[in-house]
């Protein structure tokens, strides 16, 4: 499937699978894993990780009488991480199927981990 013009140079890739995984790094924090599937070429996947922020947000309205912020706001939000160790370029990997492919960011997820605790368990 692909949108037809010159602006979009790929094929549309979609969300085939989601999950979470929780790391123990010092502090917990949960990735969550999106796998996108090329609908040309069933083989080809992408993959985006997310961790979850809290961010202290200011809004621009409304203001109070001497025109600061009236209200802060805390958020959380999903923000796009780049896991080094990965071990593939998760913006173009290929796998026989989207189990394999699932399994190939988990190792890659468990490298990390190893790599970020200096232990192999």
């Amino acid at each position: 499937m692909r949108i037809r013009h010159r602006a979009v140079p790929n094929p549309i890739y979609e969300l085939v699978k989601t999950f979470l995984v929780d790391l123990d790094l010092g502090e917990t924090i949960t990735v969550t894993v999106q796998l996108y599937r090329n609908t040309e070429q069933p083989t080809t996947y992408r993959a985006r990780l997310f961790e979850k922020e809290l961010f202290r947000l200011t809004p621009t309205f409304p203001r109070d009488t001497k025109n600061r912020p009236k209200d802060l706001t805390d958020d959380n939000l999903n923000v796009e991480r780049h896991i080094p160790f990965l071990g593939v370029d998760y913006d173009n990997f290929t796998a026989k199927s989207i189990k394999q492919a699932q399994q190939i960011l988990i190792e890659g997820i468990r490298r990390f981990v190893v790599h970020s605790t200096g232990k192999p368990q």
